[in-house]
């Protein structure tokens, strides 16, 4: 009996120290602001566009969801979707095979572009500041970024790799 409760123990810890970061992973709901504080402090992530349907534009460098999606992200991922309830399905499920945390964000598509203009607008207000906000090529893998957004003390814009700002 007391060697059955030595092997759990046992397999328990290396369980956890094999694979700690996979189970403790997990699908997290945030809001407008949580996300503009999460990017702003590390701004490469990696964007699924889980929503069903098409009444709202195509989410540039986005990975399209479906249940067949496997990510191996190295960036924060952000799960943007029709309603709060189905993103956080998809983060959760993202999180459960990637064993990395997924956001989901509250507000769907409405919500990713005013996270975008505060995230333009807070750089972009500073004297002399700027900001830079990338996607890269494949959003959940290191690489060259399919697009870079600056923001720019005299404006801002959107820039190919290697057209950065003068």
């Amino acid at each position: 009996m007391k060697l059955r409760g030595i092997r759990a123990l046992c397999l328990a810890t290396l369980l956890a120290a094999a694979g700690g970061a996979a189970v403790a992973a997990k699908g997290i709901m945030v809001k407008e602001a949580q996300l503009v504080s999460l990017l702003t402090a590390s701004p490469q992530c990696c964007v699924v566009d889980a929503r069903a349907t098409a009444r709202e534009p195509a989410i540039e460098g986005a990975l399209p969801y479906s249940k067949a999606l496997r990510i191996r992200p190295t960036s924060t991922v952000v799960v943007v979707a029709d309603d709060d309830s189905r993103a956080l399905s998809v983060a959760r499920a993202l999180a459960r095979s990637s064993g990395h945390d997924v956001h989901a964000l509250s507000g769907g598509h409405a919500a990713w572009q005013a996270v975008t203009r505060q995230l333009q607008k807070a750089q972009a207000g500073a004297p002399g500041a700027s900001y830079t906000f990338v996607i890269p090529r494949d959003t959940c893998q290191q690489g060259e970024p399919l697009q870079i957004l600056q923001s720019k003390p005299q404006g801002s814009g959107m820039s190919r790799p290697g057209q950065g700002a003068p």
